[in-house]
């Protein structure tokens, strides 16, 4: 039976941001692999209200995807969502929350905002311990799993090959030409933009020691990894006070560092330069911790956002192959039981 439906996938996209890119491009592939002649359609704050209108009123099934309900960048964002959802109920949509993190919420209206959109879902999954205590507070049912982008570890050995990650040959000469001057594994460093207003100083003072933690040896390249568009000004001043360092600690030759911009690369094209060319990683962002926890690296979070300490406290608790088998079972219990 040939079943055709249109999806909107609906969160943080089109902003530049890998992971909530990473995570649409996941459910979208698993779908076409399912439902092949479905269509699919990325619906954000990007679109205008005419394209919003549209699109709510021509689709069957709304999967809203990643970290959606937070009020830290600005009680708008709840706002924003509540409304959409609101609007998919109203036109007689399927509502899927899918792989959700939720929070931080402050403001009661955000909180109060947050739970009636979950209540108007069909289907709703978290993808952390505090998302699912707020939901179970709030008297809503759920199913409690992992973030999607653990589907992508191969429960193989840690792969040490390209042929592992179904790399071309051409592609693998690409990568290796881009990142040719890393001879060894080397650190890597991925930071993420706040929105709150810090001195310049205080900036200086927090890169200054995540620098000196991450790059124990000054004579050493490192790799800074760039998971959305928004964090480049920090990186770049990462890289101008790594060189600072290095010369207080009297390095004189000229290093190469990279700077790896992930919206570049496949997932499987990143895992693989993740694989050869780091050491270790510190970061900021989700999901540059869950592609260097899979890639085999020594992982440092830096704990910025409550999704960080349930990243740090999941892979505490359980190996990869769990932490794959509990992010499988979304599609089970929201995609694929919704048809």
């Amino acid at each position: 039976m040939i079943i055709t439906v249109m999806f909107i996938l609906h969160g943080y996209l089109n902003h530049g941001n890998y992971g909530d890119e990473l995570l649409a491009e996941i459910v979208e592939r698993r779908l076409k692999k399912h439902y092949p002649e479905t269509s699919f359609v990325k619906l954000s704050s990007k679109n205008s209200f005419a394209e919003h209108f549209k699109l709510l009123n021509s689709g069957e099934y709304l999967i809203c995807l990643g970290g959606l309900f937070q009020d830290k960048t600005s009680l708008l964002t709840p706002v924003y969502y509540f409304l959409t959802t609101f609007l998919a109920h109203l036109k007689g949509m399927k509502i899927l929350y899918l792989a959700q993190g939720i929070g931080p919420l402050e403001h009661p209206i955000a909180k109060w905002l947050c739970e009636k959109a979950f209540k108007l879902a069909d289907f709703v999954s978290v993808r952390d311990k505090s998302s699912a205590e707020f939901l179970k507070e709030a008297g809503i049912r759920h199913f409690y799993g992992a973030d999607l982008a653990w589907t992508l570890y191969s429960n193989r050995n840690l792969v040490q090959t390209p042929e592992d990650y179904e790399i071309s040959p051409e592609i693998k000469t690409k990568i290796d030409y881009y990142l040719g001057s890393i001879e060894s594994p080397v650190p890597i460093l991925c930071l993420k933009k706040e929105k709150a207003e810090y001195s310049d100083e205080y900036i200086e003072r927090f890169l200054t020691r995540v620098i000196e933690e991450t790059l124990p040896d000054p004579n050493s390249p490192i790799i800074i990894l760039e998971m959305q568009d928004s964090d480049a000004r920090l990186h770049r001043k990462a890289m101008e006070l790594i060189r600072k360092y290095r010369m207080a600690n009297n390095v004189v030759n000229e290093l190469k560092d990279v700077y790896l911009k992930a919206s570049e690369f496949s997932p499987n094209e990143l895992l693989y330069c993740l694989n050869k060319y780091g050491s270790s990683i510190t970061a900021m962002r989700l999901h540059a911790l869950i592609l260097g926890h899979i890639a085999g690296l020594k992982c440092t979070a830096i704990a910025v956002e409550p999704k960080i300490n349930d990243f740090v406290q999941q892979i505490d608790i359980y190996n990869l192959e769990t932490l794959k088998d509990r992010a499988e079972k979304h599609y089970d219990k929201v995609l694929f039981l919704s048809f």
